[in-house]
């Protein structure tokens, strides 16, 4: 993925979404992802929708995606997600990566889930 690629699956990926503090970025842990988890078949697919996804919104939109206003942006989406194509199995994989960066994140764990990194921990103080 070159990187006027990486630059659109990055709005894709946090066109809604909250900003944690991560120790890598969004497009990078996609891109890893893709690297390591898809097969040779399915990173061609992936690649496909992506480059499908781009022509299209280059075909209705000569000035691209991000001048389009978040509505725009987010009916295309949304619509892509749907498909059972090439475009369909890009848009469902960004998003499933993208929820499990958002979701995996240590802020977003601590500070919502309230989730605790230590197991079983003893609170040896506490009145009984």
């Amino acid at each position: 993925i070159n990187d006027e690629e990486k630059a659109l699956v990055g709005t894709f990926s946090t066109l809604k979404s909250e900003s944690f503090k991560t120790p890598e970025l969004r497009i990078e842990f996609i891109v890893n992802q893709v690297e390591g988890v898809l097969t040779e078949k399915e990173i061609e697919t992936y690649k496909s929708g992506l480059s499908n996804l781009k022509n299209q919104i280059t075909a209705s939109n000569s000035s691209g995606f991000n001048s389009l206003n978040f509505k725009s942006k987010s009916e295309i989406i949304f619509k892509a997600i749907e498909l059972e194509n090439d475009i369909g199995f890009f848009m469902r994989k960004t998003r499933q990566w993208s929820l499990r960066h958002f979701m995996t994140s240590e802020e977003f764990m601590t500070k919502f889930l309230k989730y605790e990194f230590i197991p079983g921990r003893h609170l040896g103080c506490v009145t009984v």
